[in-house]
């Protein structure tokens, strides 16, 4: 378990590297709020498997095509995306499920969104702690 100094979803950039990430793994690391990094260690440790950030925090001026409109949680330094194009569909479930058992111990500081992307030319997870109160989701984005 990481242990952090000051408010819980305070902007904290992250500016260490993790036990299972280095800085230079990640985008924008100062982009990054070090509570949504610590959760992303978290589910790592649950996981016990390697996860391969593929996007993290964004610049306002970076929306990628098809990005959602509005600030995403990207933006907010808040959200990561992880390749998962060759994982089995059991090792996908081991990763959903740690990440839920991280959500739940973090129950009050934090939620999650979840999002399942697999399609013939996209495979990702995306991962986003929240900190405005709306509750834990399950999205599938299945072709």
């Amino acid at each position: 378990c990481i242990r952090m100094r000051g408010k819980v979803g305070s902007k904290m950039p992250l500016l260490r590297p993790l036990p299972n990430f280095a800085l230079s793994e990640f985008q924008h690391p100062e982009l990054i709020e070090q509570d949504a990094a610590n959760f992303l260690q978290e589910v790592r440790t649950q996981f016990g498997e390697a996860l391969t950030v593929t996007d993290d925090a964004r610049r306002p001026d970076e929306r990628p095509s098809g990005a959602a409109r509005g600030v995403s949680w990207h933006q907010r330094g808040r959200a990561f995306d992880l390749r998962c194009r060759d994982w089995s569909w059991r090792k996908l479930w081991r990763f959903v499920e740690a990440a839920f058992v991280v959500a739940a111990s973090w129950q009050g500081r934090a939620t999650v969104e979840l999002e399942l992307v697999w399609s013939a030319t996209d495979k990702h997870v995306h991962l986003a702690v929240k900190n405005d109160g709306t509750p834990t989701e399950l999205i599938l984005a299945l072709d």
